[in-house]
C-alpha cells in the first residue's frame, strides 16, 4: 500500500490538473507527450535583450530609441538610475503616435499608483511596472510589425519628457 500511495497521489494530481485545465480553458501535458512549443516557452527565450534606464534624478530615459528586428522575441530591461525616492518610472510601449494618448489614460486610471498608471488600453503593446529608484524590470514580449513605435513614462508629468521611439525593423 505505501508503495502506490505516491502513484495514486500523482494520478490525483494529473485528474485535478486537468479538470481545472478544462474549466479554465487550457491545457495539460503528461512526461510522456512531446514538448510542444509555447507562447510562454517562445516568451521565456528571447533572442536579444535591450538596456534602458533613466538618466540619474532627471526626467529622462537614458535612450530616446530602441531598435528591434519584427517578429523576434525580445526582453526589454529597464531600471530606475534615480536616487531620490519621489522618482518613481516605468517604460511602457504603445502603437505609433499613441504615447501621450497612453500616458494621460494611465493617469487617470483608477488607483493611479497602486496600478503603477498603467491603463487597459489596445494602444499599449508592453510595459514594465512601476519601479522605484535602483529597480529594475525586464518584459519579455514579440516585437510588432515594421514601423515606428513610441515608448513613453506613463506617471504623470512625466510624458513630456520621458519619451521615446521604437523602430522595429524588417532587417
Amino acid at each position: 500500500m505505501r508503495k502506490s500511495l505516491p502513484l495514486l497521489a500523482g494520478v490525483a494530481l494529473t485528474l485535478v490538473l486537468s479538470a481545472c485545465a478544462k474549466k479554465c480553458g487550457g491545457t495539460t501535458e503528461t512526461a510522456t507527450a512531446p514538448a510542444q512549443p509555447t507562447a510562454t516557452a517562445a516568451l521565456s527565450r528571447p533572442s536579444a535583450t535591450l538596456e534602458i534606464g533613466t538618466k540619474d534624478d532627471e526626467i529622462a530615459y537614458d535612450k530616446t530609441t530602441l531598435e528591434a528586428k519584427t517578429g523576434t522575441v525580445i526582453a526589454v530591461r529597464f531600471k530606475n538610475n534615480a536616487k531620490s525616492p519621489q522618482n518613481k518610472h516605468n517604460w511602457v510601449l504603445t502603437k505609433p503616435g499613441m504615447a501621450q494618448g497612453v500616458a494621460g489614460a494611465g493617469q487617470a486610471a483608477h488607483n493611479g499608483e497602486k496600478t503603477g498608471f498603467i491603463p487597459n488600453t489596445p494602444d499599449m503593446i508592453a510595459h514594465t511596472k512601476l519601479l522605484k529608484p535602483g529597480e529594475e524590470d525586464t518584459i519579455i514580449f514579440t516585437v510588432p510589425p515594421a514601423g515606428e513605435y513610441s515608448f513613453v513614462c506613463t506617471v504623470p508629468g512625466h510624458e513630456w519628457k520621458m519619451v521615446g521611439v521604437f523602430k522595429a525593423t524588417k532587417k
